[in-house]
């Protein structure tokens, strides 16, 4: 199991959902979802994956949703100043 620098360990859909994500590009819902299973999982279970991402990355890390030409994306970012801050707040 691989462990992120804060200590906390990481399913290996959540590292293969990070490992896609660092390169600080959008991607798309469906094509996360093919890359990580059969077409026979639930689109829903990419919001459970990245929910649990969020809670277990640090503080200066958040992954956000966008919509780009009306389709939710996921993108990786670094926060710096207040918009850490806010970050911390928010919920999943």
């Amino acid at each position: 199991m691989l462990t992120l620098t804060n200590g906390l360990p990481l399913t290996a859909t959540e590292a293969k959902m990070l490992s896609l994500l660092s390169d600080g590009q959008r991607h798309h819902r469906d094509e996360m979802h093919s890359l990580l299973w059969d077409e026979q999982s639930p689109l829903t279970a990419i919001h459970a994956h990245i929910c649990n991402l969020r809670k277990k990355l640090k503080t200066g890390l958040q992954i956000i949703c966008e919509f780009h030409q009306r389709n939710l994306h996921y993108r990786l970012i670094r926060l710096v100043g207040e918009a850490r801050q806010v970050a911390c707040k928010s919920a999943c």
